[in-house]
Order: structure tokens, then C-alpha cells, then sequence
């Protein structure tokens, strides 16, 4: 019990110590971001240290703040390129050019965005509010199927540089983070992504630097968006990061304003003295892959040990086209009882493996195809684009779908089942253990349980700081209930 009274005076301290502030109800959702010497996606997913519950403190309504900012420049900004798999294109650095150019486009001439930010300045500071990235348009494709372009933003490694990055030397890409689906203005418009969550969760792992991917996914309709760099002599990308209120956005009303205590998961477990996250494997039911040529368009693989997938050619030639196919029994998962799902497999031969090629994840019905039925000519359609990965070399390859698990157990669906396909912008071979390989590592999906990505605001409007302290112990001592709940009997309150 000396931990649990711990527990109480730390709190007791954090309330005595806190004063007016606004509301906060920004929350850290789980996303992958690298830390220095994290391992790359070919590693098992690790749980960092998050914060994950917090505890308010009742205060008289503040003076409404104007909203200020402050502006955090690109560190470097840069595109690659792959042309018809051209390799005069493929290994061409652009750093010195004053535009950055995203275009997807299947076939030829595609192009990603690069963007690197010294966060360091932010160290310590938890009264910003929100940031968001800031791109300045230099000019647009305009086609009459699509009024606005999409650009998509995601995290990257920051082990790239701004002189050598190439399409063939580009960083691994993580999770998307943020999306602008409306990018239909001229010259010097200001796109603007939400980043907030990013960031935070960048600080808290120990970061002083950012890395994002900017990748063009206007549906049906691929658009060549050009923006600023830093090279130019117009506006370069920027992080502007925002502290207090707008004045015209506060509702106070006379409502209880509070202010947030974090408190880490790490800490709260060494206090508590119990152990809060487990992963469990669901192993596949049924994978195979299927090929696209004359030859085998008609033909079953799923006796094979092995999972081939390989793009369409630039040319729409299917002679070598191979898209992989996975089904999993998802019914023993409890509905919103987990807080991660990835989609795990083990890739063992990959043509040109220092090579990054892009597999794209798709939903399909688990019911309309069966491992040693179906074929080319066959299998299941597209449902919807769950996720794609940028990957690289050989080994364990690991992608979230908690998104996509989610909602399939929202709708109370017992299996699931998914096609990766390979983009043709990278037409490499790849080849993945299956489960009928002996000696292999069999795909599967890992289910995380517990406080990865937990996060308990308590809504408290009392005056007591004792009783503040009260409710945040008796929320964890629920939560501890509930990982009791999963058969972790080996969960133990000191």
C-alpha cells in the first residue's frame, strides 16, 4: 500500500501546484513514431511510454486569450521521383529545386514529398494548443473530374538528407497522419494539415526531429501538385504552432475550466505494481496469392508455401502480376476491448531488396473466396483501401489496421480478409512466408490489450484536491479490473 499512498501525495502535489489554464481535450492517439534508435518496420512493434490518464483541477474561467502563434521553418524539403522505372530518375537527388512535386500516378512519373522540422524548440513547452503544417501552393493540375486535389500527409524516418535522398534511398514511411481533401486554389494558397497529435507524441518519445511524407491521393484523378521550398524565393513550408484561444471560438458560460494532470503510464504501473498491456497472435485461416498471366490467370495456389506479390506492369501487362490474399477469424475479439491491431507477416526473398516498394492494403469479403478454390480469374473484389506501407529488405513486416478491426467488429463481422497489391511504381517481386511453410513465421495479427493507447480524462468538478486525487486512483483501480477481466491473473495490486 506504500506505492498506492505514493500515488496520492504525487498527485496531491501535481493539484497543488496547477493554476487557470483552458481546457485541453486534445487526446494522444497510438500512432508509429520513431524515436532515435527505434527499430524499423521489419521489428516487432514496441509500447512506448504514453500518457494516459489525466486528472483536472477546478479553476475560475480564465480572461479569454487571443489566439498567438509562432512560425517553426522546414529544415529541409525536397521530392523523388521514379519515371518509367528509369534509373537516371530513380537516383536523382532534388534538393536544390524550389518546388516540391507529388503526383501518383500509376505508370510513370510518380512523386513523393519530403519534409524534415527541428522540433527541439518545443521541448518543455505543454501550453501549445494545436500545429499544423503549412504548404504553399506554386501551381496545380486542374482537370474537370476533380475540383480539388488530395494531398496526404504522413510521418517518416528522419534518417534522410535533404542532398542524398533519392526514390531508390528514400526513408521508411509510417502512418498517415493528416489529409487535405481540398487543395483547389492558385498560386499561394495555404494548405494546412493537423498535426498536434504528431508532434506531441514525437516530443514524449525524445525526439528533436520530425520527418513527413507528402503523397498525392486524388481518387480516379492523379493531379501534379507543385509547392514551395525553402529554396524559392516565395513562402517555404512551415509548422505554425498555435497557444491560447481564439477569442470568437470560447464558449465559457460559466462552465468549470480545468487543467490537465498527465500522468505516465510507466509511472503508474511502478506505482501500482501491475502489468497493463499484452499481446495476443490470431494466426491466418487461409492465405494463398493469385497471378494475372495467360498462363496461370485460371490456376489455385493455395497449397503453395510460399506468398508472391508482384505489381501490374506500367504497361497494364498482367504476365507477372501477383496479388496476395489473407483471411482471419476475428470473432474471440471482444468489441472496443483492444487497443491495437497490426497486420503482421514475414517476407523471406525480395527482388532488389535495398529497394522500397509501396504494397497497398485493400478490404475484400472474407466470404467470397477460398484458399484452395480461388484464382485469378475468381478472387474477391476491392472493397476499400484499408492502408498502404512503403517496405523495404527482408523480414517480419508489421502494418496497423486497428482502424479498419474496429469497425468490422462495430458491424459484428466474424472474419476478415484482405488483398495486398503491389504499386506499379515498384515492380519488384516479393515474396512471403505462408502458413502451410514449415519452419516459417506464418502471417498473422496482433492484438494489443491493455494501455498502449490509453487515455482516461476524468471529468471532475468538485473542490476537494483530495477527492481529484480520489477519482484518478479509483479509475486506474477499474481499468486494472478490466485487464484482470482479459485472464491476466497475474496482474498484481501492491
Amino acid at each position: 500500500m506504500k506505492r498506492f499512498f505514493a500515488l496520492l501525495l504525487t498527485m496531491l502535489m501535481l493539484l497543488a501546484s496547477c493554476g487557470p489554464a483552458v481546457v485541453d481535450d486534445t487526446t494522444v492517439s497510438a500512432t508509429d513514431i520513431p524515436t532515435q534508435n527505434e527499430p524499423t518496420e521489419t521489428d516487432e512493434p514496441s509500447v512506448t511510454d504514453e500518457p494516459v490518464a489525466t486528472a483536472p483541477v477546478e479553476t475560475e474561467p480564465p480572461v479569454p486569450v487571443e489566439r498567438f502563434d509562432h512560425k517553426i521553418d522546414v529544415k529541409a524539403d525536397t521530392y523523388v521521383l521514379n519515371k518509367n522505372g528509369s534509373t537516371s530518375y530513380l537516383d536523382t537527388n532534388f534538393g536544390t529545386e524550389t518546388e516540391i512535386h507529388v503526383k501518383s500516378n500509376a505508370g510513370s512519373l510518380t512523386r513523393y514529398g519530403f519534409l524534415k522540422f527541428d522540433i527541439s524548440s518545443l521541448k518543455g513547452d505543454n501550453d501549445f494548443t494545436a500545429i499544423e503544417l503549412e504548404i504553399v501552393l506554386s501551381t496545380r493540375q486542374k482537370d474537370a473530374a476533380a475540383p480539388f486535389a488530395v494531398i496526404e500527409v504522413y510521418g517518416a524516418d528522419v534518417k534522410w538528407g535533404e542532398d542524398t535522398v533519392t526514390f531508390n534511398a528514400q526513408p521508411d514511411v509510417f502512418s498517415r497522419i493528416a489529409t487535405n481533401d481540398q487543395i483547389g486554389g492558385d498560386s499561394g494558397f495555404v494548405a494546412t494539415f493537423a498535426i498536434t497529435d504528431y508532434v506531441r507524441k514525437a516530443l514524449a518519445a525524445g525526439q528533436s526531429e520530425i520527418a513527413l511524407y507528402l503523397k498525392e491521393a486524388t481518387p480516379g484523378v492523379p493531379l501534379h501538385v507543385r509547392f514551395w521550398t525553402k529554396e524559392s524565393d516565395k513562402t517555404a513550408p512551415k509548422l505554425a504552432v498555435y497557444y491560447g484561444t481564439k477569442t470568437d471560438d470560447a464558449k465559457y458560460e460559466g462552465q468549470t475550466m480545468t487543467k490537465d494532470i498527465e500522468i505516465s503510464q510507466k509511472g503508474l504501473d511502478t506505482i501500482l505494481g501491475w502489468e497493463t498491456v499484452e499481446t495476443v497472435k490470431i494466426p491466418v485461416i487461409e492465405d494463398t496469392y493469385v497471378e494475372g498471366s495467360t498462363e496461370s490467370a485460371n490456376k489455385n495456389f493455395g497449397s503453395s508455401d510460399v506468398i508472391e506479390n508482384k505489381a501490374i506492369a506500367s504497361n497494364g501487362s498482367k504476365s507477372t502480376y501477383r496479388i496476395s490474399l489473407f483471411k482471419f477469424d476475428i470473432s474471440d475479439i471482444a468489441k472496443d476491448d483492444f487497443s491495437a491491431v497490426h497486420l503482421a507477416f514475414n517476407v523471406f526473398d525480395m527482388e532488389q531488396p535495398s529497394k522500397h516498394r509501396v504494397l497497398n492494403v485493400y478490404s475484400c469479403d472474407p466470404n467470397s473466396w477460398k484458399e484452395n478454390e480461388v484464382t485469378f480469374n475468381t478472387m474477391c473484389e476491392k472493397e476499400w483501401l484499408v492502408t498502404s506501407a512503403s517496405i523495404v529488405g527482408n523480414g517480419l513486416k508489421i502494418i496497423d489496421i486497428t482502424d479498419h478491426v474496429k469497425e468490422a467488429k462495430k458491424y459484428g463481422d466474424k472474419e476478415i480478409a484482405f488483398m495486398l497489391e503491389g504499386e506499379s511504381t515498384s515492380m519488384y517481386r516479393t515474396r512471403i512466408d505462408s502458413r502451410e511453410k514449415v519452419g516459417g513465421v506464418a502471417p498473422y495479427l496482433s492484438i494489443s490489450y491493455g494501455d498502449a493507447s490509453f487515455t482516461t480524462k476524468i471529468q471532475y468538478k468538485g473542490e476537494n484536491p483530495w477527492d481529484v486525487a480520489m477519482d484518478a486512483v479509483n479509475t486506474w483501480l477499474k481499468r486494472w479490473e478490466e485487464i484482470k477481466a482479459h485472464g491476466r491473473n497475474d496482474a498484481q495490486l501492491i
